[in-house]
C-alpha cells in the first residue's frame, strides 16, 4: 500500500511540475487592460501551400497568439506586423508572408470584453531553437514585455 501511495505522490508532483513549467506565456499590453498570450508554437511549420517554402537553410516557426481584452473598456488594436521575435544575439525578426497562409490568421483588433485569436509566423535559421527566442508586441504607443519561449513547451 505504501508503494502505491508513493507512486501516486510522485505522479501528482510530475503533473504539477509539468503544468507549471509549460504554462502559457502572457504579458500585459501597456496602456490597456489587455493581455497578449502565446498559446501554441509549431517549430518547423510546413505550409499547405506548395509555393510557400522557407529559403535554403531556414525554417518557419508559427505561433498561435491571443489578445485577451475581456477586462478592457475600449477596443484595442495589436497589428500583427508589430509582433517581433528576437534571438539570443539580439536580432529581431518581423512577420513573414507565411503568416497570411496559416489559418486562422491573427487579425489584431479586439473589442472591449472580447478576445482575438490567430496564427502568425516567422522565418528563421534552421539552427534556431525555440529556447533561444523571445516574442513581444512592440507597438507605436503600447507594448508588452519580452516573453521567453524557453518556458514554453513547443510542439511540432
Amino acid at each position: 500500500m505504501k508503494k502505491n501511495h508513493t507512486i501516486f505522490i510522485v505522479l501528482c508532483f510530475l503533473f504539477a511540475f509539468s503544468t507549471i513549467s509549460y504554462s502559457q506565456l502572457e504579458s500585459s499590453i501597456s496602456g490597456s487592460k489587455a493581455i497578449f498570450k502565446v498559446v501554441k508554437i509549431l517549430d518547423n511549420y510546413i505550409s499547405d501551400n506548395q509555393f510557400m517554402k522557407p529559403d535554403e537553410g531556414k525554417k518557419y516557426i508559427a505561433f498561435e497568439v491571443v489578445v485577451d481584452n475581456s477586462k478592457g473598456s475600449k477596443s484595442i488594436t495589436v497589428p500583427s506586423m508589430m509582433i517581433k521575435l528576437k534571438d539570443k544575439e539580439g536580432y529581431e525578426y518581423s512577420l513573414d508572408m507565411i503568416s497570411t497562409m496559416i489559418k486562422p490568421t491573427f487579425e489584431g483588433t479586439t473589442d472591449a470584453g472580447d478576445l482575438t485569436r490567430g496564427w502568425i509566423g516567422f522565418e528563421v535559421s534552421k539552427s534556431t531553437k525555440i529556447d533561444d527566442l523571445k516574442i513581444a508586441y512592440r507597438g507605436f504607443m503600447d507594448k508588452t514585455n519580452w516573453l521567453e519561449l524557453k518556458k514554453f513547451k513547443s510542439t511540432k
